[in-house]
């Protein structure tokens, strides 16, 4: 994404609706889709990074949810500059660190919060620590099956 100057300060995308089909996975059914990103005021080679998809159907007879995510992205700021491959070449070589400053995801009555860090290494490993938090589940949570299937 080059529009004639050195850096664009910030991307946003809405998108209405719609389906996200992967492979041979179910389609999954959304309501809006918002990705907001800017070259972060605190360290201006990070991205800072916003999702938030709502009505979200992530398995079939489930209510709908809402899943939010801000967080910044380390070294990741010159995607803004049309510069992805620097990007995924520091990724090859260095790894990927995503700050998690909040998540949230809500449906029915449950809500689980989490924020902290996670690094994806060059050796495709996760690693990181992230605080979870659950509330207002009654008996069983209702996604275990595709945490623990």
């Amino acid at each position: 994404l080059n529009l004639g100057g050195p850096m664009v300060d910030r991307f946003d995308l809405e998108v209405l609706g719609g389906d996200f089909t992967a492979g041979a996975l179910q389609p999954v059914r959304f309501g809006d889709f918002d990705l907001n990103t800017r070259r972060s005021p605190a360290a201006p080679q990070d991205l800072d990074v916003a999702v938030r998809r709502t009505d979200l159907r992530p398995m079939p007879g489930t209510e709908p949810a809402t899943l939010s995510i801000r967080g910044t992205l380390e070294d990741a700021a010159p995607v803004l500059a049309g510069h992805a491959d620097t990007v995924f070449a520091h990724f090859l070589n260095q790894g990927l660190t995503f700050a998690i400053d909040a998540l949230t995801f809500e449906s029915g009555d449950m809500q689980v919060a989490a924020a902290g860090t996670v690094d994806l290494g060059a050796n495709g490993y996760l690693n990181g620590t992230v605080d979870v938090a659950i509330a207002g589940f009654k008996d069983r949570l209702p996604y275990i099956s595709i945490v623990s299937p």
